[in-house]
């Protein structure tokens, strides 16, 4: 067989599992793996020919690289150091969510890629005709219990409350929330107009900014 890989790493040989690139590895092997079933008399071989199965797979592997980039970017170095920038990370996602759910109402299915390309491939229209909307409903499905999820680990109150403290990452803002100790907020006021005036921009970086506050 002329394939890419010559292996399929387990669940305990690999770290990368969790990143869920063992996904992509066993779609690329699926011809592969679907012969050796065959040769082998394994029942399990049927699941190849299933495109509803192949379709349910392709799409959780456009799921599991969104999820994936959402990860990398809210730990080590990418995080930008505070939990600012996680809960806004967070946040975009909850919000991509909705618009992913609107997109397939439309049956567009262009936010995952992996899914779309296995359908336009597997000739579901003369194959199995209902392919798309089950194919519809099983995500939309999906995307609710997986933005019902997120929002109860992390409501959309937390995030808020962030906000309200927005100075403590960009001075710069018009408004300042009260209950703010009155000393503070006229150290930001002229923090801001001397930013303002000088040479400096919205743009530097809040290290830099609160060192005058030294």
């Amino acid at each position: 067989m002329e394939a890419k890989h010559d292996t399929l790493l387990m669940h305990n040989e690999i770290r990368w599992l969790s990143r869920g690139k063992v996904f992509k590895r066993f779609l690329e092997l699926s011809e592969e793996i679907h012969q050796y079933l065959v040769q082998e008399n394994d029942m399990r071989a049927i699941f190849f020919t299933d495109l509803s199965w192949v379709s349910q797979l392709s799409y959780m592997l456009s799921v599991f690289d969104h999820l994936n980039k959402l990860n990398e970017s809210i730990q080590g170095a990418n995080v930008g150091g505070d939990i600012f920038s996680v809960s806004g990370k967070i946040a975009s996602f909850k919000m991509k969510l909705q618009m992913w759910q609107k997109n397939i109402s439309n049956s567009s299915f262009s936010n995952f890629p992996h899914f779309e390309n296995y359908l336009k491939e597997c000739c579901w229209e003369e194959l199995e005709p209902g392919l798309e909307q089950k194919m519809k409903k099983l995500i939309l499905d999906h995307l609710c219990v997986l933005s019902q999820n997120f929002n109860k680990y992390f409501p959309k109150e937390l995030h808020n409350i962030l906000l309200k403290e927005k100075w403590i990452v960009n001075p710069f803002v018009e408004d300042y929330e009260a209950g703010l100790d009155e000393d503070l907020v006229e150290v930001l006021v002229d923090l801001k107009e001397d930013f303002y005036r000088g040479q400096h921009s919205s743009n530097t970086p809040t290290t830099e900014i609160f060192g005058f506050l030294r």
